[in-house]
């Protein structure tokens, strides 16, 4: 008999850089011609050590549109999200609120489903440099 999903929390941080590649595939989004991919390791409860790979569009006021996550638990499992996100704070440190929604996986998670709130801050390095410091904070509750 299948255990009904029971809800847990989702919380962690995660740290990495974002890069800004050039690309046509925002211009009908955002109006502009690259993307954020962030790369970033961290903990996260209750996948525990993970990577994550993120990328989305941005606007020129700086919401993130389209962002779309996978975070790899160590033994391989796959988180799959997409999330939104609003800057709050501009540069020096760009400081952005987060919204993601939990929606499959791989593994033990695929068929998680939840939400959660992120706080995300990344280094202005000036546009001459072709990576930023970046660091992530979630909170919220998934079911898997």
């Amino acid at each position: 008999m299948h255990q009904p999903a029971e809800l847990r929390p989702f919380w962690g941080h995660l740290s990495g850089s974002a890069r800004f590649p050039k690309t046509e595939d925002c211009l009908e989004i955002s109006g502009q011609l690259f993307k954020t991919v962030t790369t970033a390791a961290g903990e996260l409860t209750p996948l525990g050590r993970t990577t994550c790979r993120s990328s989305h569009c941005v606007t020129e006021d700086g919401r993130a549109l389209n962002g779309v996550m996978t975070l790899t638990a160590e033994e391989g499992d796959e988180l799959h999200l997409t999330y939104t996100a609003a800057t709050v704070e501009p540069q020096p440190l760009i400081v952005q609120q987060s919204e993601l929604i939990i929606d499959g996986g791989t593994g033990r998670y695929a068929r998680a489903s939840g939400q959660a709130l992120g706080m995300v801050y990344v280094t202005f390095k000036g546009y001459d440099q072709p990576e930023w410091p970046i660091e992530m904070a979630f909170v919220g509750t998934i079911t898997f």
